[in-house]
């Protein structure tokens, strides 16, 4: 990594973190009014000059989310979006690197330039330069019930995604061995924990190629309870993850999957 580049990730100006979500839906009333009950989202609306008001989702104090159209029949999903200094320059990174540009660069007014773009796996990113400085102070990810706490990645060689994600975010990974599964791959960017990258289990690999979010519950097993008498599917159980907390994954009822998280540390439930 060259001088310059140590410089553009540096603590001080925030490039590398991630800093908002989109949840994509075809249809996404019944989702929110899932997830108002299960984590006590509010829906705010906002006028950005659109014939239709953007909805943000906002939990305790964070609004970090938005509310768009599925770019699909069918594809409904979170994605993700990373803090850089220059969509353009990131996106040539990015090809250089064997990625692709799926949304070539756009404006949002009164938000900023945004692309998105896939690794040399096909996961999909989105990237944002915030149209307002002070935009680069703000996290997506908190620590309050309803709110994203990690990002993980799944993929069939996490080694080589390490590879493209440090060259063009400078994010900076350790890694952890947990025994048959490999190596899980915990990131940080400007020296913050935030996510991680691992092998794709067995009975995984239909999952989407993208980032996927995990959202924090303060009762792992009551609210995966919960959420299948709201209507979601339970696809995973509250499984334990040592040292560490619980998670479990669920289909909402708009057929967007979901990851739930409880951090425990050493402290171990009874599931």
């Amino acid at each position: 990594m060259s001088k310059q580049k140590e410089v553009n990730m540096s603590t001080e100006n925030k490039y590398g973190n991630f800093t908002w979500y989109s949840y994509e839906s075809t249809n996404s009333k019944p989702a929110l009014e899932f997830y108002k009950s299960l984590l006590g989202w509010q829906i705010l609306e906002e006028d950005m000059g659109a014939p239709e008001k953007l909805q943000m989702i906002k939990a305790d104090t964070l609004t970090f989310a938005d509310v768009e159209p599925a770019p699909g029949m069918g594809r409904n999903r979170w994605s993700t979006h990373v803090t850089v200094e220059n969509v353009e320059a990131t996106c040539e990174r990015v090809k250089r690197m064997g990625g692709k540009v799926t949304k070539a660069p756009y404006t949002i007014p009164q938000v900023g330039r945004l692309a998105f773009v896939t690794d040399t796996f096909g996961s999909e990113i989105g990237i944002i330069t915030p149209e307002k400085t002070e935009s680069l102070n703000h996290s997506g990810m908190g620590e309050k019930e309803g709110q994203i706490c990690w990002n993980e990645l799944l993929v069939a060689d996490p080694k080589a995604a390490v590879g493209f994600y440090s060259e063009v975010f400078g994010w900076k990974f350790e890694a952890t061995d947990m025994g048959p599964m490999g190596s899980y791959y915990h990131l940080k960017a400007n020296g913050k924990g935030c996510g991680g990258i691992m092998k794709t289990p067995p009975g995984a690999e239909n999952m989407a190629n993208l980032w996927m979010p995990y959202l924090t519950v303060n009762d792992i097993v009551a609210k995966t309870k919960q959420a299948g008498t709201l209507g979601a599917k339970v696809i995973k159980p509250p499984t334990h993850i040592p040292d560490t907390g619980y998670f479990s994954v669920i289909q909402d009822p708009a057929k967007c999957v979901s990851y739930l998280f409880q951090y425990t540390g050493k402290e171990t439930l009874k599931v």
